[in-house]
């Protein structure tokens, strides 16, 4: 959240398993790349980060943002940007 964003996003999410290493990526609406995002070893539990769009220069529109474990998407999240 927020969804729609502006200049951030907040994701929540859980680490079901033990010492794996997190990632999150952002895609445009074609599959392009935008943003990567290494969070890290990460054991179990629930955790809070927060990504700065800021400086990426997002046109407004419709974007991707993936949730991979040790470099498979486990999550996929259609958002907006106003």
């Amino acid at each position: 959240f927020p969804n729609p964003f502006n200049n951030f996003i907040n994701l929540y999410y859980s680490q079901q398993q033990a010492d794996t290493r997190v990632t999150v990526r952002l895609l445009d609406v074609s599959g392009r790349l935008i943003l990567i995002k290494d969070l890290g070893i990460r054991g179990k539990g629930q955790y809070m980060e927060r990504l700065d769009l800021g400086n990426a220069q997002l046109n407004h529109g419709v974007y991707f943002l993936q949730v991979l474990s040790e470099g498979k998407a486990v999550k996929t999240i259609k958002l907006m940007k106003n």
